[in-house]
């Protein structure tokens, strides 16, 4: 019986659980949906962790392995972005150079100004250093200056959500490995042109739609907006008068938001509790246009000012960027262009979206994406290059 690893993705319907073996290899996918926004319960919920428990019990009798460690994938609701900047003297007399130990002072003086002690850090990540008046995006490390300043973001969670994950790993007789913040884990496994660095994610769950913002391939605002797919059916089944268990179904079979399909004159016939009516498929597709442009509305007036002006392009995700004509929707309401996106891997492409953040969560420590890696210091042929290029 062979050793694996398991992450699990929760988000506000459903819990997404990912087995990878050595080399990341994804040996089996298994997800739980709610009719229900689960957000708001415990993660250790008696309900939710049979159904956990259940999962895991036909993963192991299916494919005859021994699940050791467990990544957990949490995403905006249980986390908070928080600012912060610090700055140290590295000699009060002359100018040094800037070692591994001072990039870490620096982050702590970061935290220790700004984060509570109710609250765990999940990611610590340098935005920008200065040393001086010189400005890096990389740690300056052997570099020589006087006064050396970071800004940095704070992924943070409250401290009992930490214990509840704690708890949840012991429930389930697993070792806790990572937590990792959604939208970390997903840029994780993404393959993006060298060039894109500022750019908008939006991920549109059941009861939610996560948004985070990169600038120079740093995360520097995350966040959420109460509405998603649940919201798009509820507004179908009024529009239609039709049940919400119908909506979905006619939204992915006749849905489409192109001029064309918005004047569409056919008929569709569906049925409305024990009787039949007509639906015409412009004013079904009328309704998906109001309905995402509410929500891309509200996307767009949660971004802060500050980053709007800097973004370019806006990459998607979720079940509905299969609809017909919705690129250009995104684009012209949030008047950015849609960056289409590979994977790292061919497979894993083929896996429905729900799986790509816990998969990504393997992927996260290595990652671009990951500046917390700075902190543990560069290479002696990276400190030559930190030199070479401030210097010549």
């Amino acid at each position: 019986m062979k050793d694996v690893n398991c992450a699990l993705e929760i988000n506000s319907s459903s819990y997404s659980i990912v087995i990878v073996e050595t080399g990341r290899k994804v040996l089996a996918v298994k997800r739980a949906s709610f009719n229900f926004d689960i957000s708001s319960l415990s993660l250790v919920d008696e309900v939710l962790l049979n159904y956990l428990r259940q999962m895991m019990k036909e993963l192991k009798q299916e494919y005859e392995f021994r699940i050791k460690n467990l990544n957990v994938c949490l995403s905006s609701y249980h986390v908070d972005i928080v600012p912060a900047s610090a700055e140290i003297i590295l000699h009060p007399y002359h100018q040094r150079d800037v070692r591994k130990k001072d990039i870490e002072n620096l982050i702590e003086q970061s935290r220790l100004l700004r984060i509570d002690w109710d609250r765990s850090v999940l990611h610590s990540l340098p935005l920008e250093f200065y040393l001086d008046d010189r400005r890096f995006l990389e740690a300056p490390i052997g570099v020589y200056g006087r006064k050396f300043r970071t800004k940095s973001i704070f992924c943070i969670v409250n401290r009992n959500i930490m214990e509840e994950i704690e708890t949840l790993a012991d429930r389930l007789s697993l070792e806790l490995g990572k937590v990792v913040f959604y939208p970390l884990a997903l840029m994780s496994i993404f393959v993006l042109p060298d060039s894109e660095g500022d750019f908008l994610l939006v991920r549109m769950r059941r009861y939610r739609t996560d948004m985070a913002v990169f600038i120079e391939k740093s995360l520097v605002y995350a966040g959420y907006i109460p509405i998603g797919g649940e919201y798009i059916d509820r507004e179908l089944a009024e529009g239609l008068g039709i049940p919400m268990s119908l909506a979905e179904e006619i939204k992915i079979e006749y849905g489409a938001l192109t001029a064309e399909d918005l004047e569409d004159g056919r008929e569709v016939i569906v049925k409305k509790v024990s009787s039949y009516r007509k639906i015409k498929r412009s004013r079904l597709n009328q309704i998906l246009l109001a309905s995402f442009r509410n929500i891309l509305g509200s996307i767009k007036s949660n971004i802060p000012d500050e980053f709007r002006s800097r973004l370019s392009k806006v990459i998607f995700v979720g079940s509905s960027i299969s609809l017909k004509g919705l690129a250009n929707v995104v684009e012209n309401e949030l008047e950015l262009s849609w960056q289409p996106v590979s994977l790292l891997r061919e497979n894993y492409q083929k896996l429905p979206p729900s799986f790509w953040g816990a998969i990504g969560s393997f992927y996260f420590n290595d990652s671009d994406f990951n500046r917390q890696k700075m902190a543990s210091g560069l290479n002696f042929w990276q400190k030559i290059v930190n030199v070479w290029d401030n210097y010549f």
